[in-house]
């Protein structure tokens, strides 16, 4: 389940075209992405009585977890009022080629 979570978690992220994601963003998505049937409703639809789903309990453990994996960059950001939330990016990784060598 945690793996499918990962991957459903990427694509929440991806789905923001490169911008950056808050977790409740990360999650509302994941929501609506099980509601809508891409990823399979199963257990993870959001509940009639308290509009969690399944995953909100496992999805900060798994966007640290692909943090440390370097899936994603996080970042603090403040908002105008001065509270600070965490914002996700997808990590776009880039292959050194034969003109950006480092000379030692």
């Amino acid at each position: 389940m945690t793996s499918d979570l990962r991957r459903r978690a990427l694509d929440a992220i991806d789905d923001l075209d490169g911008g950056a994601a808050t977790g409740p963003e990360v999650l509302r998505r994941l929501r609506e992405n099980s509601v809508a049937g891409e990823s399979g409703a199963g257990d993870r639809a959001p509940t009639a009585e308290s509009g969690a789903s399944a995953d909100e309990p496992l999805l900060y453990p798994v966007l640290h977890r692909l943090e440390a994996d370097w899936k994603i960059r996080a970042t603090w950001q403040a908002r105008a009022d001065g509270t600070l939330h965490r914002t996700y990016r997808r990590r776009r990784l880039m292959l050194r080629g034969p003109g950006n060598t480092v000379s030692r």
